[in-house]
């Protein structure tokens, strides 16, 4: 009876037992220590991935399970055991027949006999992974909490707290040992004391509490600015215990709050901020002027208040559109934009969006520009533009046509409505547009105000497919919208038409003087032939006839000397006709010094006359011809034109300008002022052509030399006395 009865009861601890094993998930196992039998549990088996029990096991099957980096350590735990016959514990990875790796707990002891010899061991295995998982999380959280820069804390229902980490030891100066134990009231200010009850009646209702800003006191009696997020802790049972708290520093924040506050009060424009139910929560004073509205009664407010109503339908849409994808923008490009006052007035705006993350969320932050004087402005351009004599379209960077005036539909034949939002291209010829939006392309590179197309003959084209020659003035236009290019066109037809006449009739005039200086070189020429004859039958009169009277002799001289003077008349309009020929420099070039003595050497100078040459002559170069020809026709006239039987001519030149400046000063008596002008016109002489010999032509003919290379000459007084003549010569390149 005691038998069955210790059996019965056998049975129900086994039950219990492997209730026990079954609910806890664990896998039991025993190694008979004589023949080496093992016994497992299904769980056991389980636990490293096998759904049935195996029909052995042995400990080397059980270190093929474990992970290579763990068996060193299990291998020596076991081995300190059997050899001390103790128990042991130990925690491993394993990795299952599935090729999961999961850890476990390893436990195990001696059975020893009634001797006290060890004759079986017994252990139990469990699969620990989620609790390792728990535990590394639980860490994590920890380490999070300790290292976390926010005051982290907890407390019980009651308000006592409980934790406390060591970013709440900086922005509140407890320690942990000082205020654990607490009641969280002592960080509240007096006047803040009833928000506690709230703060715990939330809790208490499963609640959380997020960004609940506030004020906290610190140990020193200063208080700071906080941010609060505050969330219910549970236990197993899911009731609520206590509290955890993040305690945020939003000093700086508010500080910052403040300046941006400040900043936007300050703002020369409208400025407000919205969120995204499009109520208004942000004003400055210049919103309250543009709209006369108060703060007072935009805060709060839909925007629509301040949109007309023609325009309120679509306005949430945009609005929404704007959060979808919020960035930096201008509103309503392309679009006229109006605001609506409080008065019913509307006012033209420009409007700026900027997206404002806070921690509330998202807002929206417009800056408004009231622009009406600025359409008062455009309005007065497109007058200008309209009123001008010339034809003007101004055009985008794409090349689009976005204004005209009168003169333009004129020129071109299109009125505005057929030009506005047009490619310039239509106005241009067709050989020339594959080019032209390149050319348009760099003048946005670099616009300024300049000529088009310099050195090029430019064209439009009309709309019935005929071609203007024009001229045109570009200008960059910076507007709100960026930069446009105001052309100014003038239509140059009848300035070709006059171009081409005077061409032609240049190039007659041209022809005629040609004509004419060759008919003057020839007849100089020609003539010479009679002349010489007669100067010859008077010679061998006056040699032949011994028996003429001194009268007759005398007047036969005269002849003679007129004969001569004719010949240098013709010779001077003779070189005068050759003056008239393209001039240019020829001959090596030598120092201005060097040709001025080559001149006196080859020039009639008297005895009484000296030739001086400045010491500036010696350092410019000159080519001899024909500037030869023009020192010797001044050094000639100045001599010949004296009033004495000595005199000085001195010849310099100054060389600072882009041209030589020579000088040729004599000492005689002088030009009157008068006539310093008109001793350059042809045959202009001062004193009878009986009293000088000469044809009035020296001057002249120098005149025209130095004209046809650019230059210039004229006649002042000299210092002192005389005449100083001077003409401007191009500079020769040194050899």
């Amino acid at each position: 009876m005691n038998t069955e009865v210790s059996e019965n009861q056998l049975e129900v601890n086994e039950g219990y037992l492997d209730y026990a094993l079954k609910s806890h998930q664990l896998g039991a196992w025993s190694l008979n220590l004589e023949n080496h039998s093992a016994r497992r549990t299904l769980i056991h088996d389980q636990i490293f991935g096998y759904p049935t029990l195996l029909p052995t096991w042995t400990f080397e099957m059980f270190l093929d399970h474990v992970v290579p980096e763990d068996r060193p350590a299990v291998v020596q735990s076991f081995q300190t055991a059997m050899s001390a016959q103790s128990n042991w514990s130990f925690n491993c990875r394993i990795r299952r027949v599935d090729g999961a790796i999961r850890h476990i707990l390893a436990e195990g002891t001696h059975r020893r006999d009634a001797t006290g010899k060890a004759v079986e061991i017994q252990g139990l295995v469990q699969d620990i992974t989620e609790r390792k998982r728990a535990e590394e999380v639980q860490q994590q959280m920890a380490a999070l909490v300790e290292s976390a820069d926010d005051a982290i804390l907890t407390k019980s229902l009651d308000g006592i707290i409980r934790s406390w980490n060591p970013g709440a030891a900086r922005l509140l100066g407890y320690s942990a040992d000082e205020i654990i134990g607490q009641p969280i009231t002592r960080l509240l200010p007096y006047d803040r004391q009833d928000e506690e009850s709230m703060i715990l009646h939330k809790v208490r209702e499963g609640e959380h509490v997020s960004h609940f800003e506030t004020v906290r006191r610190r140990r020193d009696g200063s208080l700071v600015d906080v941010s609060l997020t505050i969330s219910p802790i549970r236990d197993r049972a899911g009731n609520v215990v206590g509290a955890s708290k993040i305690m945020r520093d939003i000093s700086q924040r508010k500080l910052a709050d403040e300046r941006f506050r400040l900043v936007v009060e300050a703002a020369p424009n409208a400025m407000l901020m919205t969120d995204k139910d499009r109520r208004i929560t942000l004003v400055n004073r210049s919103t309250e002027a543009l709209f006369g509205y108060s703060r007072v009664e935009l805060i709060g407010q839909p925007l629509e208040l301040l949109v007309p109503q023609r325009f309120r339908d679509h306005h949430p849409e945009l609005v929404a559109n704007f959060f979808a994808a919020p960035q930096a923008r201008a509103m309503g490009a392309g679009r006229e934009l109006f605001g609506l006052r409080k008065d019913g007035s509307e006012v033209p705006i420009e409007i700026g969006l900027n997206p404002i993350e806070t921690p509330q969320g998202l807002f929206t932050l417009a800056s408004i520009i009231d622009i009406t004087e600025r359409k008062r402005a455009d309005e007065r351009f497109r007058l200008v533009v309209e009123a001008a004599p010339n034809a003007m379209l101004m055009a985008d960077r794409d090349r689009r046509i976005t204004l005209v005036n009168r003169n333009a539909e004129a020129l071109f034949g299109y009125s505005r409505e057929e030009l506005m939002g047009q490619p310039l291209e239509l106005l241009v010829p067709q050989r020339f547009r594959d080019r032209h939006p390149e050319l348009v392309a760099d003048f946005f590179t670099a616009p300024r105000a300049r000529a088009m197309g310099a050195g090029r003959e430019l064209f439009g084209l009309r709309k019935d497919g005929s071609e203007v020659p024009i001229e045109i003035g570009l200008n960059p236009i910076e507007t709100s919208l960026g930069v446009y290019t105001l052309a100014s066109i003038i239509d140059i037809t009848e300035r070709k038409r006059i171009e081409n006449e005077l061409r032609r009739n240049n190039a007659e005039l041209e022809q005629m003087n040609k004509e004419l200086d060759d008919f003057v070189y020839t007849a100089s020429h020609d003539l010479r032939s009679p002349l010489n004859g007669v100067s010859t039958v008077v010679q061998w009169i006056l040699q032949d006839d011994g028996a003429l009277a001194a009268e007759s002799r005398n007047r036969l001289a005269l002849i003679q000397g007129r004969i001569e003077r004719m010949k240098r008349l013709l010779n001077d309009i003779r070189d005068y006709a050759r003056a008239g020929q393209p001039a240019e420099l020829t001959g090596t070039p030598l120092t201005a010094a060097e040709l001025v003595a080559d001149v006196a050497a080859t020039s009639d100078v008297p005895t009484g006359f000296s030739l001086r040459c400045d010491p500036s002559l010696g350092e410019v170069f000159v080519n001899r011809v024909p500037l030869e020809q023009v020192l010797h026709n001044l050094i000639n006239n100045a001599i010949k034109h004296h009033d004495r039987e000595t005199g000085i001519v001195t010849v310099s030149v100054e060389s600072d300008g882009p041209h030589l400046r020579f000088s040729v000063v004599d000492d005689g008596p002088g030009v009157p002022d008068a006539y310093r002008e008109a001793v350059f016109e042809m045959f202009k002489t001062l004193k009878p052509r009986d009293e000088v010999e000469g044809s009035g032509m020296g001057l002249a003919l120098v005149r025209k030399i130095v004209g046809r290379l650019g230059g210039k000459c004229g006649m002042e007084e000299a210092q002192g006395r005389g005449a100083k003549v001077w003409f401007d010569w191009p500079r020769s390149a040194q050899p």
